[in-house]
C-alpha cells in the first residue's frame, strides 16, 4: 500500500540555490536504567508509555490526547488537549504540545526533542509528517511540516507556515508568519531564506539520525526509566 501524501502540498517550483551550510544532527542518548516494577494504567486514549513519574497529560474542553502505545512520551513533557501522536514518536523532557483551541497531529517516527513548544492557531490544525525531527528548543506554530523535515535547535516556525518534505530549517532560523518553504531545501537566517538544496549527504546523515530516535523509543519502552535521586 502506498504511503499517504505529505500534508504540505502544493509548493512553489524549486530553484537552484548556491551557498553552503553544514547541518549536524544532535547527539543521541544512551539509556541504562532498568524498567521500574509494574506498568501504569492509562485511560482509554493514552496508550503511550512514559517515564516512571506523574504524567503531565491533560484533557481540556472535552478533548483528550490520543497517544500510540508504541510512542514514548517523557513524564516531564506536557501534552494537552486535541493531540494525536503516532507510532515510534519520541517526545522528550520539557516538550510542550498544547492543543487547547486547535489540533496537533504528529506522524509516525517523529522526534520532538527537549524543550520544543508546539501550539496552534484557533480552529486550525498543525499537521506534522512522518520522521520529522524537532531540535531542542524549537518553537512551532506551523500549519504543516512535511515528511522527513528537520527543524533545527532554537528555530522559530511561525503561525500558518508550511515546511516542505525533506526541508532543513537551520538552527536559530525564523520562518515568518504564513511563509511557505518548498521541499528539499536548506533555509537559514532571520527571516529564513533558502541557501541551497538538500544534498544526498544531508539525507544520509539525517536518515541515520532519525533512525537513532526510533530505536531510542523502542529502548525507552523496553527498559523504562527509574528515578535514583
Amino acid at each position: 500500500m502506498a504511503d499517504p501524501p505529505s500534508p504540505c502540498l502544493p509548493f512553489p517550483e524549486r530553484e537552484d540555490f548556491g551557498g553552503l551550510l553544514l547541518i549536524i544532527p544532535p547527539p543521541f542518548f544512551r539509556i541504562s536504567a532498568k524498567e521500574t516494577a509494574g506498568q501504569q494504567s492509562f485511560q482509554r486514549n493514552l496508550e503511550g508509555r512514559v517515564g516512571g513519574g506523574t504524567q503531565l497529560i491533560y484533557a481540556f474542553d472535552g478533548k483528550e490526547p490520543h497517544i500510540s502505545k508504541k510512542a514514548y512520551v517523557s513524564d516531564q513533557a506536557i501534552v494537552l488537549g486535541d493531540v494525536k501522536i503516532e507510532d515510534d514518536c519520541y517526545v522528550g523532557p520539557g516538550a510542550i504540545l498544547r492543543a487547547d483551541y486547535g489540533r496537533i497531529e504528529i506522524g509516525v517516527g517523529t522526534a520532538v526533542e527537549e524543550g520544543v513548544l508546539i501550539h496552534v492557531f484557533p480552529e486550525s490544525t498543525c499537521q506534522i509528517g512522518r520522521r520529522v525531527t524537532f531540535g531542542h528548543g524549537a518553537i512551532i506554530h506551523a500549519s504543516c511540516i512535511g515528511d522527513l523535515a528537520v527543524i533545527g535547535m532554537g528555530a522559530v516556525v511561525s503561525i500558518g507556515t508550511q515546511i516542505g518534505e525533506r526541508t532543513i530549517v537551520a538552527e536559530g532560523a525564523v520562518v515568518r508568519m504564513k511563509q511557505a518553504i518548498q521541499p528539499a531545501v536548506v533555509v537559514a537566517g532571520n527571516p529564513a531564506r533558502v541557501v541551497r538544496k538538500v544534498t544526498p549527504e544531508d539525507e544520509e546523515r539525517w536518515r541515520d539520525g532519525k533512525q537513532h530516535y526510533i530505536d531510542l523509543v523502542k529502548k525507552y519502552l523496553k527498559l523504562g526509566v527509574q528515578r535514583i535521586g
